[in-house]
């Protein structure tokens, strides 16, 4: 009887490839929509003050520090500033017609 060497059977490992962090850019939009959606609400609204400037926030130290994530930095940016336009219009609005 003769004896075949097998060749010993083995899977390729490939190299995890782990995700790039992008929590700044995230939370930044993420602040920036709600503080949209909020901003819209004339009672409600006040919790759009926060969420829109922290949106201002992260985005700016994201993009500042060029972290991944660009565009969803500058989409937290540009929903942060439209949030805070909308509230800052919301003020002008109650001050001009004091009711």
């Amino acid at each position: 009887m003769s004896h075949v060497p097998q060749q010993p059977s083995f899977i390729p490992v490939m190299p995890v490839r782990h995700p790039e962090p992008k929590g700044m850019a995230v939370a930044s939009m993420v602040c920036g929509i709600l503080g949209v959606l909020f901003s819209f609400v004339p009672l409600v609204g006040l919790v759009a003050w926060p969420l829109t400037i922290v949106a201002l926030a992260l985005g700016g130290v994201s993009l500042y520090s060029n972290l991944p994530g660009r565009g969803m930095a500058i989409t937290g940016v540009a929903t942060g500033s439209v949030g805070l336009f909308v509230c800052v219009l919301w003020v002008l609005l109650f001050l001009a017609y004091p009711g």
